[in-house]
């Protein structure tokens, strides 16, 4: 005949063990729990790449600063010509798709097509509002930049380009320079499209009026 005590003592036992390590557990079972694992954390991985692509810091805008160079912030998509984003905010919604610029600093290679290039940034809460980006190589045919919000909605657009006449350049320069108006605090996205049969030296400064 079974002791009572003997069985309840245990049952006791058993329900005090330690769980068996995930190691130990039946193969169909940790393969289960590991597909599980996989198709909670797409979605996550899914946002975040289209939210923050790999790499896209933002370049940093600082009271203090009176120039900067985009290139380290720059991401490129090109696209055949007639193909391709339709416009900056068509663009925006794709920059998960631009990369890093596989080619030496400050020069894209030609390209017969359009050329498509991101520049987040991040100014402080005291930078000034004004600033111009300035773009040396004055041989480029034409250049569209434009500001978009954290949001990705369009608040300015700029056309420059060698193919502009003087009159109708925002500033009356042989460089190509165009004026933004910025939010001090946000992050915000400049996108530009350059399309010309030129190379593409290519290298954008943010500055302050006195470093134009």
């Amino acid at each position: 005949m079974r002791c009572p005590v003997r069985a309840d003592a245990r049952a006791v036992a058993g329900a005090l063990a330690p769980a068996a390590p995930a190691w130990l557990l039946p193969w169909p079972v940790l393969a289960w729990v590991l597909w599980l694992l996989v198709l909670l954390a797409a979605p996550v991985a899914r946002s975040q790449a289209v939210d923050s692509p790999p790499g896209a810091i933002p370049l940093q805008l600082a009271a203090g600063t009176q120039q900067a160079s985009g290139w380290p912030a720059l991401r490129m998509l090109r696209a055949p010509a007639g193909q391709g984003p339709a416009d900056a905010r068509a663009a925006w919604l794709r920059r998960a798709d631009f990369a890093v610029p596989a080619t030496p600093s400050g020069n894209l290679g030609p390209y017969d097509g359009s050329t498509w290039l991101h520049l987040p940034l991040q100014l402080a809460v005291d930078a000034p509002a004004t600033w111009f980006l300035a773009l040396d190589y004055a041989l480029l045919h034409r250049v569209q930049v434009s500001v978009l919000d954290a949001t990705g909605r369009l608040q300015q657009t700029v056309e420059l380009g060698a193919l502009v006449a003087h009159r109708q350049r925002p500033m009356p320069t042989r460089a190509l320079v165009a004026p933004l108006q910025l939010r001090p605090g946000e992050l915000q996205h400049v996108i530009l499209r350059i399309e010309t049969p030129t190379g593409q030296l290519v290298e954008p400064m943010l500055l302050q009026p006195g470093a134009l």
